[in-house]
């Protein structure tokens, strides 16, 4: 079709033989109208060119279509994986909504006069917040403050916020390598920071610590607060896991909280002459470990995607309904199997 950048929603509903009101609730993802009929409007207007007039749609809904996200200006406090951003951003288009984005300091995020400022100047509808560990507290009690509509992705909240289901994965991939007769399992993680750790590092770890107790089996912890025996504090990774590779009783099967960790153990196996999964199975929350892990790890699926969905679908709730609160969002993982669980070789 010939474009015409003066393309309306009048033309758009001649052209597909429905009511302009349709049309208008197509665009806007309502779900009234069925995805199919949406998809054909929405292929329409990328085909005749059209293009919202978005300050008259403001001014007529007394809204702006836009969602706000902040992060910290520090990337250990607000992690941004690419599958999160992916949610976010496609239900957000699914809706006929937008997103921008800032990074900010920590002094701005919690400067009384500046966060309902930023709430103005930004034009947006709601805030999703992604500010996930080391969180100041003065930042939640100025959005509290402002009562406006918001909700916390990838953070552990009372209230208004979507996270994976760390602790119940953690417990899954525990009880995964105890139903193949392990019995010496080992938690990993080399990230781990007690209290201040992101909840997902504390969850995972108590998860698996209550499949452990469950099947009467104990508990092995390596981390920072847990280290190896002789090493110092925060050991380089590859002596580290040498050094629990090595030990007289070493673990059978270890539960490993991040891609590094995974490389860094199955790296440390290799040289030792340790083979995955024969003498040792690896299980770690991913997917990321796939993209550069051979052979490939069976994981405890991070639900990243789905998480930034719950975070629009429960903030627009807000928006249409002022000061409503909603439960937490805990979204499950899935498992997805690899090249790298067996049962133990022989028994312990």
């Amino acid at each position: 079709m010939e474009q015409n950048a003066t393309c309306t929603q009048a033309d758009l509903a001649r052209a597909a033989g429905l009511h302009r009101i349709t049309v208008a609730k197509a665009l806007r993802g309502h779900p009234a109208v069925s995805k199919a009929t949406r998809a054909r409007i929405r292929g329409l207007a990328r085909d005749l060119g059209y293009r919202p007039n978005a300050a008259a749609l403001a001014m007529r809904r007394g809204r702006f279509g836009c969602v706000a996200m902040i992060l910290s200006d520090d990337a250990v406090r607000s992690g941004l994986p690419q599958e999160l951003l992916g949610g976010v951003t496609d239900a957000l288009e699914e809706r006929g909504h937008h997103l921008t984005i800032a990074r900010l300091p920590d002094e701005k995020l919690t400067d009384e006069r500046f966060v309902p400022k930023i709430l103005r100047e930004w034009m947006s509808d709601g805030l999703l917040i992604n500010y996930n560990c080391e969180l100041p507290e003065r930042l939640a009690t100025l959005v509290e403050r402002c009562r406006f509509p918001h909700v916390w992705i990838n953070a552990k909240r009372d209230c208004d916020c979507a996270y994976p289901d760390d602790y119940r994965a953690g417990v899954d991939a525990a009880r995964r390598l105890i139903a193949l007769g392990h019995r010496r399992i080992a938690y990993l993680s080399f990230s781990y920071r007690g209290e201040t750790s992101h909840y997902s590092e504390l969850d995972r770890r108590d998860g698996y610590i209550e499949a452990m107790r469950g099947a009467g089996l104990r508990a092995s912890l390596f981390d920072r607060q847990n280290p190896v025996a002789g090493s110092e504090d925060r050991p380089p990774w590859r002596e580290a896991a040498e050094a629990i590779l090595s030990s007289p009783q070493r673990p059978t099967a270890m539960v490993l909280y991040s891609a590094c960790d995974a490389v860094s153990v199955s790296m440390a196996a290799e040289r030792m002459g340790i083979e995955v999964p024969r003498n040792l199975s690896l299980i770690v929350f991913g997917p990321q470990v796939r993209k550069f892990a051979d052979p490939r790890f069976a994981d405890m699926t991070i639900p990243a995607r789905s998480v930034g969905r719950a975070g629009v679908e429960m903030l627009l709730e807000k928006i249409e309904t002022p000061g409503l609160v909603i439960e937490p969002r805990v979204i499950p993982f899935t498992y997805r199997a690899g090249d790298t669980l067996a049962p133990p070789k022989e028994e312990p």
